[in-house]
């Protein structure tokens, strides 16, 4: 709007009796522009709806009339000599494409409006109107979904798929990753996840390999954006670690810097699991500094399962004196797996410096490696070193 003129936008859903709309617009306030905007024509045809003789009456008030209709929707109706013929022989037509062209897509990176931005980045083989179109369809009903028990499975496998979007894992995954569900129940869940709205996409599209899914571009989108979704816990991050490692390794990096920037905090305020995790997301970024002052503070804090996590890292740094020592805290503090494991663990290193031994040629120590060795191929498990 501009000059100070104002323009009101008459918007009729489908099905409206439009009969009355000339009455209406002679008693307008002719200092402005008037629209009559219909979307999705066809369902305004007919006697209660926009007729010839309408039309031409608001082409005398002076009233644009703007709407839209599907190519086949047009061409059904558009020739003969039927009343509905007749209306849109009066009309100028303007043909539209959904297909935007390169230069128009590169621009949507530099758009002040976010969703056009999200267009760019998560519209996948949608249209950027499609993708406009459909994203709050999809969004809407998957919430909705949640509060819904007949659809309450299927809101929890979209779920499952939106999470590991958030945690930036963007390949698609076996369904196996995204559920335990088995049988009937995981059939019509999927069947109503899949299901296009719009006639352009669900909430899970299928992915590049047999059998993988992952959630729809403009739900993902619309889920990065949300303030309303909770956050993502400890375990999702570890888990979305492991399924970026499977199947969408360029991924991983990008998945462990946000994991840890998301977590930090909730470990600087001393929760065990952040602290954890960020041991496991440091480790796997190569940043053992960070991993260790993670596990002492963990094992600082709990000493029954924090100096047995703490344990387990160091041995599988090849930090084994140090191990033993925190395997001992925690076997000493009570903690059963690492009573379980602590002897099986010495006796391992055990056989390391026996070996040794008898490679320098002590016979007694190759006497002692050969009955541990037998004992050690009768133990059903081992800590790895």
């Amino acid at each position: 709007m501009g000059g100070g003129v104002r323009t009101r936008v008459h918007n009729a859903q489908p099905g409206t009796d439009l009969r009355g709309l000339p009455t209406a617009l002679r008693g307008r306030d002719r200092s402005g522009n008037h629209v009559v905007w219909l979307d999705d024509l066809e369902g305004h045809l007919g006697e209660q709806g926009l007729t010839a003789g309408l039309l031409a009456q608001c082409v005398h008030e002076g009233v644009l009339v703007l709407a839209t209709m599907r190519d086949a929707a047009y061409d059904d109706r558009r020739f003969g000599d039927g009343p509905t013929a007749r209306v849109l022989s009066g009309a100028s037509t303007v043909q539209l494409t959904c297909h935007w062209s390169e230069a128009e897509r590169a621009r949507l990176a530099e758009a002040a409006d976010p969703r056009l931005v999200d267009a760019r980045r998560h519209r996948g083989t949608l249209g950027v109107t499609q993708f406009l179109a459909v994203g709050p369809e999809l969004w809407e009903e998957w919430l909705r979904a949640g509060r819904s028990l007949a659809r309450k499975r299927g809101h929890e496998l979209v779920r499952a798929a939106v999470d590991l979007a958030r945690c930036g894992v963007t390949a698609a995954v076996p369904l196996e990753a995204l559920t335990t569900l088995t049988g009937p129940w995981l059939d019509e869940a999927l069947e109503w996840a899949v299901r296009p709205r719009l006639g352009a996409v669900g909430l899970l599209v299928r992915g590049e390999g047999t059998g993988t899914w992952r959630a729809s571009g403009p739900l993902v989108a619309d889920a990065l954006r949300s303030p309303d979704l909770s956050p993502l816990k400890h375990d999702q991050w570890v888990r979305a670690t492991e399924e970026a490692q499977k199947h969408s390794p360029d991924d991983l990096d990008d998945v462990v810097r946000a994991g840890r920037a998301a977590l930090r905090a909730l470990g600087e305020a001393g929760d065990g699991n952040a602290m954890n995790t960020l041991g496991i997301l440091a480790s796997l970024a190569g940043d053992h500094t960070d991993a260790r002052f993670w596990y002492e503070r963990l094992a600082d804090q709990n000493r029954i399962w924090g100096t047995f996590l703490f344990a387990r890292y160091l041995a599988g740094r090849g930090e084994h004196a140090e191990a033993i020592r925190y395997y001992e805290a925690a076997a000493g503090a009570g903690n059963p797996v690492a009573v379980h494991d602590i002897g099986p663990f010495l006796l391992t290193r055990a056989e390391h410096w026996l070996a040794q031994a008898a490679e320098a040629g002590s016979k007694p120590a190759a006497t002692q490696l050969t009955a541990l060795r037998k004992a050690l191929a009768d133990i059903p498990a081992t800590v790895k070193e």
